[in-house]
């Protein structure tokens, strides 16, 4: 089971940012999970919440091309989600990684389909919270929120060959439900805790 830290060890550190993406590598994170917008300068935001401004109105959040700079090639996968479609994010997001070398270490994840339908050629991967999706079948990897995940889904997933990454799993009774359920990576904002449970 891989342990992806939700937008770094944001549990510890600022969310998005090039410290809690670094402590994530520290607290023994496979992976990370981080945010990306697109600034009215076409700049590629790590960020959550919508933006409204060009890169220098946010000195604080780092770029995509920062965070692949600085901890790149210090994870198995990077989990890069897009928070839009349709205003050029998606080309840019494709022409970061490919400058960075780095596609078969990233995998693309988001609640907006036509996101993932851009990014055709890269690992995607369907975010949902409340109900399973129609287009759920189309997508080789599942972030279903945690609540979704149960003896029954992971049945059907499994019978389809689905990669399994739970969201956002903080509490350590759940991550032990998960974990003997089978899924394949718990998102959290606590790797070290979930890492301690899984060397258990």
């Amino acid at each position: 089971m891989q342990i992806f830290a939700h937008r770094g060890a944001s549990a510890d550190a600022p969310e998005n940012t090039l410290a809690a993406f670094l402590l994530a590598a520290e607290q023994g994170a496979d992976g990370i999970e981080l945010d990306v917008r697109l600034t009215t300068d076409l700049q590629l935001l790590v960020a959550h919440d919508p933006i409204s401004g060009t890169r220098a109105d946010y000195p604080s959040q780092p770029t995509l091309d920062d965070v692949f700079a600085t901890v790149g090639k210090r994870f198995a996968c990077i989990n890069v989600e897009l928070k839009e479609s349709g205003n050029g994010l998606e080309p840019l997001v494709l022409e970061c990684i490919a400058r960075h070398g780095i596609a078969e270490r990233v995998l693309i994840s988001s609640f907006l389909p036509e996101a993932l339908h851009n990014c055709a050629g890269l690992l995607c991967a369907r975010l949902f919270s409340q109900t399973l999706p129609d287009d759920w079948d189309n997508w080789p990897v599942l972030h279903p929120h945690f609540a979704l995940v149960t003896e029954e889904t992971m049945t059907l997933w499994r019978s389809v060959g689905k990669q399994v990454n739970v969201w956002t799993v903080n509490n350590p009774d759940e991550m032990r439900r998960l974990a003997a359920l089978g899924v394949d990576g718990l998102i959290t904002d606590v790797p070290a805790l979930a890492r301690s449970m899984r060397s258990a």
